[in-house]
């Protein structure tokens, strides 16, 4: 998707340009658990008030659908912290990607399913593995299907790279 990336707007890059706003994560997730999606990627700064900001990284490519969202900016922030977490959570999306890969080629995904992993910094960060599309944005997040994990990222990839 490297040749495809463009500037959507300001602070935010991608493949496509129909977005809302990143910072409303839950709509990119409803979209994709509800009805078919292209691949794409979406990354960038986005957000709104005095300390309601963060860096967003949307990636919808095969069986993963990977949406990180990490504070970043806000007017309370502390910098440093926020660089490291942004750094920190930017490569374990990078190795999950790789995983999710290798699961692939051992043939650990079905046709109609979907990978789906939201890893929040500053709210719950939870996966899910969804077979086939949900009815709707309820049917999709009333399922208990979904894992809440403190380190979100680093559990999937452990668990696919032990599957």
């Amino acid at each position: 998707m490297a040749g495809d990336i463009r500037q959507v707007v300001e602070w935010i890059y991608g493949t496509r340009s129909d977005q809302e706003s990143l910072y409303h994560l839950i709509s990119f997730v409803t979209e994709v658990g509800t009805k078919p999606v292209a691949d794409y990627l979406l990354f960038g700064h986005d957000g709104h008030g005095i300390n309601s900001y963060a860096m967003h990284y949307y990636l919808v490519r095969g069986p993963l659908a990977l949406f990180v969202q990490e504070g970043w900016g806000g007017a309370y922030g502390d910098s440093v912290a926020e660089v490291q977490a942004v750094t920190e959570r930017f490569r374990q999306a990078e190795a999950l990607v790789y995983a999710v890969d290798a699961a692939q080629q051992r043939g650990a995904f079905k046709p109609d399913e979907r990978l789906v992993v939201i890893a929040r910094g500053f709210s719950r960060s939870i996966w899910r593995r969804l077979h086939g599309l949900a009815v709707d944005q309820n049917a999709l997040f009333a399922s208990p299907d979904w894992h809440e994990e403190r380190d979100v990222l680093a559990a999937v990839t452990g668990m696919l790279s032990d599957a």
